[in-house]
């Protein structure tokens, strides 16, 4: 008899599903291992705190700024905490954790305007990053936040470590690396029955990840395929040791130190450079100065160039030598209780640079050496000028001032005044570098007339054949006021002086056929402009609009006529 065939249901066991990813993040994370985030985080906040007041000038702000950001987090950590419920699933967390992050970079540019205080780069988005990672361990009962604010709280430290010598950051870094070190046990034991029953495999991302990586790369590479733009120029000075560009901060905390944080020494002097106040040391090298020295050193070299110097007291010498001779003087004790004391065998090396001189004020601004003022139709010549009488010096605030007078007073084309600096590098020459119309200029300690020579066209000279290297010199010049000369009617009665000779004249004037060519032009560019100041500027814009600066658009060897050339057929040149 074949066995007896029953339709039946089959019934498999239940399994037990796994939970997803998205539901062991959102999991509400203890308070033990919340708490052992925060502590973590403020000992990462505390080791910030202290290198951004390396300089221990603020001990009692820097007390202060630790105390209520600890009771600023312990508050909103208990806030949290109590209304978890209300919190961990809402969205209003990502927008205040963006508002936090963006809080220290909204307040700085007002901070540098109401205060004049500043953090620099590096310690702003440093600063922004510490706030972000407190906000993120407040937010700690995500274990997602807890990961993000321990990444932020490492990276911190280990910034803070690289950048600062305080004295107490290393026992608070061996307290920070203990805390994280509990922190990452706690986190493990917490989450490890989450992981055993996870059972849905992850797949690790590669397409994702190369195409990622693949788009700035294209990017870098089509922005470097146009040249020297902003994006490669930013790029070079990207990473930390790249070097600097030039420029300079007064937030910045530190640098190669040529900059206007440049100071005189009182003491260990071992460098010259172009500061007024600085002390005078024995040098080699060409100076303004002379100071008489009648102390013991050195055979005294013969100097086979002799030029003109400024005759100083010689106590200014005398002090320097007194503090060094001190110095000396403690040195030869002998004391029983030996010190291993290393004297200071450092050697710092010369800053060089290619510029040939550093200006200080208000820029841009158009610093002349020479005056072209002759020109034979293709070239220009400079004008040596005449050499005037002797300028009376005037001293003002303890500083001697030549005075210059300023030709044009009664055009009335002035308005206020400009004060620049400058400090002589690499200038060859003893012209003095000095803006179009000069009214005074200063050295310090030159309180002689003849130690300048001012000419006809306006250039200020010192009499010998060089400015020393390293040499401060200030000048204050006139501002012309454009609107002025727009409304000014005394200019449009200026014409050319008559002439005494072909030899006065300092301006090439064209043949017939090109001067009638060039007056037509100019013509219908003035038309219907009264004379005066306001014919300039219409020609000043119709060279704007219509002519184009090429640097690359040379005239041949046989071009004679070259004003023709760039004004009826290139219109470009350099």
């Amino acid at each position: 008899m074949p066995p007896e065939l029953t339709m039946g249901r089959r019934v498999d066991a239940p399994k037990r599903q796994s939970p997803s990813t998205s539901d062991s993040e959102s999991q509400v994370s203890s308070l033990r291992l919340h708490v052992t985030c925060v502590v973590m985080a403020l000992i990462a906040a505390f080791i910030f705190t202290l290198t951004e007041h390396d300089d221990h000038e603020h001990s009692l702000w820097c007390a202060f700024e630790i105390a209520i950001q600890t009771l600023l987090v312990i508050v909103a950590t208990c806030y949290f905490r109590m209304r978890i419920r209300l919190l961990h699933e809402s969205s209003v967390i990502m927008p205040i954790l963006v508002m936090v992050a963006c809080f220290s970079l909204v307040c700085e540019p007002f901070q540098r305007m109401v205060f004049e205080t500043g953090h620099s780069f590096e310690m702003l988005v440093m600063h922004s990053q510490c706030n972000l990672m407190l906000a993120l361990a407040v937010c700690g009962f995500r274990l997602s936040f807890q990961r993000l604010a321990a990444i932020i709280a490492v990276f911190t430290t280990i910034f803070c470590c690289t950048i600062s010598s305080a004295s107490g950051l290393i026992p608070l870094t061996i307290i920070f690396a203990v805390s994280t070190i509990v922190w990452l046990v706690a986190s493990w034991w917490e989450t490890v029955d989450r992981r055993v029953l996870q059972t849905t495999r992850r797949g690790f991302p590669v397409r994702l990840l190369l195409t990622g990586g693949a788009i700035p790369l294209l990017a870098l590479l089509a922005a470097n395929a146009f040249g020297a733009n902003q994006v490669t120029t930013a790029l070079s000075g990207f990473m930390p040791s790249s070097g600097g560009t030039g420029e300079h901060s007064p937030y910045a905390r530190g640098g190669v130190r040529d900059g206007e944080a440049l100071i005189a020494g009182n003491e260990n002097i071992k460098s010259f450079a172009p500061i007024d106040d600085a002390p005078f040391l024995d040098s080699e090298l060409p100076s303004l100065y002379d100071v008489f020295n009648d102390t013991f050193d050195d055979p005294v070299k013969k100097i086979k160039h002799q030029e003109r110097a400024v005759s100083l007291p010689a106590d200014l010498m005398k002090h320097i030598h007194q503090i060094m001779a001190e110095a000396k003087k403690a040195g030869r004790e002998f004391d029983l209780l030996r010190s291993r004391k290393q004297g200071d065998k450092s050697r710092i090396r010369d800053l060089d640079t290619h510029a040939l001189f550093y200006v200080a004020g208000r820029t841009p601004v158009h610093l002349k050496m020479e005056v072209f003022q002759l020109f034979d139709g293709r070239k220009w010549t400079a004008d040596v000028g005449e050499w005037t009488q002797r300028l009376p010096m005037k001293e003002t605030d303890g500083r001697h001032w030549l005075n210059i007078p300023q030709p044009g007073k009664g055009f009335g084309m002035f308005s206020g005044t400009a004060t620049h600096s400058i400090k002589v590098a690499n200038l060859d020459g003893n012209v003095i570098p000095t803006p179009a119309h000069p009214v005074g200029v200063s050295i310090d300690l030159v309180d002689v007339e003849d130690m300048y020579r001012v000419y006809s066209n306006g250039l200020v000279t010192l009499n010998r054949k060089s400015v020393p290297t390293m040499t401060p010199i200030s000048f204050v010049s006139r501002c012309v006021d454009r609107s002025a000369l727009r409304d000014n009617d005394r200019i449009s009665i200026l014409k050319r002086t008559q002439m005494r000779s072909i030899d006065d004249l300092y301006t090439y004037m064209p043949d017939a056929d090109e001067a009638d060519r060039i007056r037509r032009l100019t013509e219908r560019c003035v038309a219907g402009i009264p004379r005066g100041w306001r014919q300039i500027e219409a020609i000043e814009q119709f060279l704007r609009t219509n002519y184009k600066l090429d640097r690359d658009s040379l005239l041949s060897e046989e071009e004679t006529q070259a004003i023709s050339t760039f004004l009826f057929e290139t219109k470009r040149g350099p």
